[in-house]
């Protein structure tokens, strides 16, 4: 009797570690069918981003050149010869020379009757005053 008893020791673990490694089995065949799944799904999002970005950045460089066509079309440099570019560019920069005249004009005008003209006759005295004391006129 102990030697069936031996080999029914020795068959017993042999079973369960079949019984184990098959189990072990099932779990990695599902472990690499949910990897390959994930995989494919990364796949997928990866293309969906990239075609995302291309869709983006083809609709930014729309926008930019329908933009870039609005702001040269209502200026008419394209009719006066070649540098349109720059030329559209140095008007959109700042302050244009009929504006800066007027601001001039307006900032005179000021000053004068902060300075004491009251009205346009004072206005030309100290006028007069101004450019005879510019000169040395008065001593």
């Amino acid at each position: 009797m102990p030697v069936v008893y031996c080999v029914a020791l020795t068959h017993s673990p042999r079973l369960q570690q079949f019984s184990d490694n098959s189990a072990l089995r099932k779990k990695y065949d599902e472990l690499v069918a949910f990897s390959v799944t994930l995989t494919a799904e990364r796949d997928i999002l990866n293309n969906a981003l990239e075609q995302a970005k291309r869709d983006l950045n083809r609709e930014m460089a729309a926008r930019m050149s329908a933009e870039d066509s609005a702001l040269k079309a209502p200026s008419g440099l394209k009719r006066g010869g070649g540098g349109g570019g720059v030329e559209s560019k140095a008007v959109k920069a700042g302050f244009t020379f009929f504006q800066v005249l007027v601001m001039m004009i307006i900032a005179f005008f000021a000053g004068k009757f902060i300075n004491g003209a009251t009205s346009l006759a004072d206005l030309g005295n100290v006028v007069g005053r101004g450019a005879a004391g510019a000169s040395g006129g008065e001593m």
